[in-house]
C-alpha cells in the first residue's frame, strides 16, 4: 500500500505541476469520483485505481488544451 501511495503522489505532482496543488485536489470532493474526495478513496486498491484513472483523464484534458 505504501508503494501505491508514493505512485499516486508522484503521479499527482506530475499532473498538477506542484505538490500543493495536488494535495488541494486530493482533499476536495470530485464529481468524477462520485462526489467523494480522492483522499477518501485511496484507502483501497479499487479507490487507488480510480484516482489514478482520474489523474490520467486530467492529464489528457490538459494536453488537449495546449
Amino acid at each position: 500500500m505504501k508503494t501505491e501511495l508514493v505512485v499516486i503522489y508522484d503521479r499527482g505532482t506530475e499532473v498538477f505541476g506542484e505538490l500543493s496543488k495536488f494535495t488541494k485536489w486530493l482533499s476536495n470532493e470530485n464529481e468524477a469520483l462520485g462526489g467523494k474526495a480522492p483522499l477518501n478513496l485511496i484507502k483501497s486498491k479499487e479507490g487507488i485505481d480510480l484516482v489514478l484513472l482520474e489523474l490520467s483523464r486530467i492529464e489528457l484534458q490538459k494536453e488537449r488544451c495546449v
